[in-house]
């Protein structure tokens, strides 16, 4: 296939991703599993003048801020904000194939399109106001500038591209944290991809403007909450995994350890036990705690499991990696589960198709595991499929240290492997 024709395919890439998210939008217009107030209750807030700042606390800011900026746009409709993600989606796909474009060319930039616009929860994920759609556009778009900055010519501008790069690998981690992974990543790609006459300061440059978001909300949370790190939600989800290995009897927050145990009691096992609301909501009812006292014992309590058994954290998180690997299904069975539809998406053949889309996450990983190969053998954009496989290995183990398996954040994982499938079609 001609260039031409390559360039044409692309197209109609894109073509074929705006027309699946129009049958999505008129099946599915909005819909609830009943995180998305979460995010739309912080955005009304900070859109009417009257937010407080609590609540990105416990949910980091980023898509709450985007979703506040779409309520201005559409002058407080919140039926709107799904359009808003759906156009996030269509940047994600056009990014991540423009990064493929750069780095390999178009016949990878296709493939890796493809990849993206044939796996469903993308799409289906956008009808839900929740973090994932604009965490994996702020992750696209790191990608592409990293890409672009690193096979650029040397110019004069390069240390106030890689400042502005570090800056947007931060924004992305105030999405969702496990993105905090992406400003190191990044800068370690950036001191390898130096070309001669590249300023050596570049990679410091972009790790200062990652720390400088990082550490500026962190700053925020300790300064008016009390709390430093960038959210104590990041650490309770480890909650489940760790249940096992806490220490009841002795050690930190022996009264939220008790909750736990009763809980653990009562359910006979630890395996898919999730004590965190009961435990938080008895500790402000029977103890007077505020929410995000309750929320920091907790943690403390996980941290203080961890440290004392670092190996059997790791024994128990095990499965949980090798899960977010294993393609899972959004849509396990359409009458049960918290999603909440509205009726007109209660279709027997869109209920099929999203249950296909697992298949299709296997054609992905299929696709993706043709790239360690081609690495090895030294073909032209090995150090580009380097990096991406990198900001997925540290992606995938730090989703899988931190949470159980949840399909929609497994979804994150998809967008590097289809850049690494995209790689192993690429000519050379």
């Amino acid at each position: 296939m001609g260039r031409v024709s390559w360039e044409k395919a692309g197209w109609a890439v894109l073509v074929f991703a705006v027309l699946t998210r129009m049958v999505l939008a008129h099946f599915i217009p909005l819909a609830d599993d009943g995180g998305n107030a979460s995010y739309v209750n912080t955005a009304r807030d900070i859109f009417s003048g009257h937010y407080a700042g609590y609540s990105t606390l416990h949910r980091l800011p980023m898509t709450s801020w985007i979703f506040a900026g779409g309520l201005r746009l559409f002058g407080g409709d919140v039926h709107m904000l799904p359009l808003l993600q759906r156009a996030l989606g269509l940047a994600t796909i056009a990014m991540a194939m423009g990064t493929a474009g750069l780095a390999w060319g178009r016949r990878a930039a296709v493939l890796a399109g493809l990849l993206l616009v044939m796996q469903g929860q993308f799409a289906f994920q956008e009808s839900f106001l929740l973090s994932e759609p604009s965490a994996r556009f702020f992750l696209a778009l790191a990608v592409l500038c990293a890409v672009g900055l690193g096979k650029s010519r040397p110019g004069a501008g390069a240390l106030f591209a890689g400042f502005g790069l570090g800056l947007v690998s931060g924004l992305a981690a105030l999405t969702r944290g496990e993105l905090i992974v992406l400003g190191p990543i990044i800068a370690a790609y950036l001191a390898l991809a130096g070309k001669p006459g590249f300023p050596r300061g570049l990679p410091i440059l972009c790790l200062a403007g990652w720390a400088l978001v990082i550490g500026a909300w962190v700053i925020r949370n300790e300064r008016v909450f009390g709390y430093r790190g960038l959210t104590p939600d990041s650490v309770t989800t480890m909650t489940t995994t760790a249940l096992p290995l806490i220490d009841y009897d002795s050690g930190v927050e022996l009264e939220a350890k008790r909750f736990l145990r009763e809980q653990v009691a009562a359910a006979g096992s630890t395996n898919g036990l999730d004590p965190r609301p009961t435990t938080i909501e008895r500790l402000q009812k029977e103890r007077g705690y505020t929410y995000l006292r309750a929320e920091t014992a907790l943690g403390r309590i996980v941290r203080e499991a961890v440290f004392a058994r670092p190996l059997g954290y790791l024994w128990r998180a095990f499965p949980n990696i090798l899960k977010y690997l294993w393609p899972m299904r959004w849509a396990e069975d359409r009458n049960g589960g918290r999603m909440r539809l509205p009726p007109e998406a209660d279709n027997p053949a869109l209920w099929s198709l999203l249950k296909l889309d697992q298949l299709w996450g296997f054609v992905v990983l299929a696709a993706a595991l043709a790239a360690p190969g081609r690495i090895r053998r030294r073909v032209a954009g090995r150090l580009e499929a380097g990096f991406v496989c990198a900001i997925f290995v540290a992606l995938w183990v730090v989703i899988g240290l931190v949470d159980v398996p949840v399909p929609r954040i497994q979804a994150q994982l998809f967008l590097p492997l289809a850049l690494l499938g995209g790689f192993a079609s690429a000519d050379g």
